[in-house]
């Protein structure tokens, strides 16, 4: 009976290692966010003001239909603090030219996400990768938009923007 209390508490505790889809913190700097997007282009300082439509913002979460990659430690393991303990999803979204693919890695604790790439047909994959992330807003004043954007309308008759085309108007402007 010993033993299978003990293989019991083992089976249970190997089950409760597997890794979760999980939520970033709801503030860090730098996250996006729904209502009206800013093209900013600080090269030309040209500014294209658009409305996003609220259903397809994507948050920097892991979906419940995610598959899981893999889990691996960046960094070293052989010291206490040394690694960093990630685990990488893919998945693949909907959306009206087909289906685009992602593939993004979090921390194991904390869910701060590490990096992300996006595939289209039409772009290829995007690679995001994140880094000095601070969860919480130092600088409330990253969420405006710059003065040369103060002048920028709202073209009320311009269909409202996918949140994906974010990812498929970067190479416009890289």
């Amino acid at each position: 009976m010993r033993t299978f209390m003990l293989l019991m508490c083992l089976v249970v505790g190997c089950l409760a290692q597997a890794p979760h889809t999980c939520r970033s913190p709801p503030l860090l700097t730098g996250a996006l966010s729904v209502g009206v997007m800013y093209t900013i282009n600080h090269r030309n300082k040209t500014c294209k003001k658009e409305r996003l439509k609220r259903e397809d913002f994507h948050p920097m979460e892991i979906p419940s239909d995610a598959a899981l990659l893999g889990q691996v430690i960046l960094g070293s393991s052989s010291g206490p603090g040394q690694g960093l303990l990630v685990n990488t999803w893919y998945g693949e979204v909907a959306t009206p030219s087909g289906k685009d693919k992602w593939v993004s890695t979090f921390t194991e604790f904390g869910c701060i996400p590490v990096s992300s790439a996006y595939y289209t047909d039409k772009t290829g994959w995007m690679l995001s990768s994140f880094f000095n992330i601070v969860v919480g807003i130092l600088d409330p004043r990253e969420f405006f938009p710059p003065k040369f954007c103060q002048g920028a309308l709202l073209d009320e008759t311009e269909e409202a923007a996918n949140f994906y085309s974010i990812f498929k108007n970067l190479t416009k402007y890289s």
